[in-house]
């Protein structure tokens, strides 16, 4: 029974984070590393094979793919996530040689 302070909502538990094995893991890095993307025969094999749903499995690799993108943004632009500066201005200034106007 429902008392007067807790109402369906309450009674719902939000579903716990999933915990994934080593063994899971490893397995769903090796395959990221073939492929970014899975078709739906790939994910219903793959969950099965590592006893996981296949919700579970398209939620890694979306989540993968997005920390894959923001690693390769980082490298492109540096460090501090800035393109170098000093690397547009050697390709936008001219070189002026004075000795070939002089004469």
């Amino acid at each position: 029974m429902i008392s007067g302070n807790e109402s369906a909502k309450d009674m719902k538990r939000k579903s716990s984070r999933p915990t994934f094995t080593g063994h899971q893991i490893f397995a769903l890095e090796k395959m990221f590393e073939n492929t970014k993307y899975l078709a739906g025969t790939e994910r219903s094999r793959l969950a099965c094979q590592l006893s996981m749903s296949e919700a579970q499995v398209k939620v890694w690799f979306q989540n993968r793919r997005t920390k894959w993108r923001k690693k390769h943004a980082a490298e492109a632009h540096g460090p501090s996530g800035k393109r170098n500066k000093q690397q547009r201005n050697d390709e936008s200034i001219p070189t002026i040689d004075s000795d070939s106007n002089s004469t």
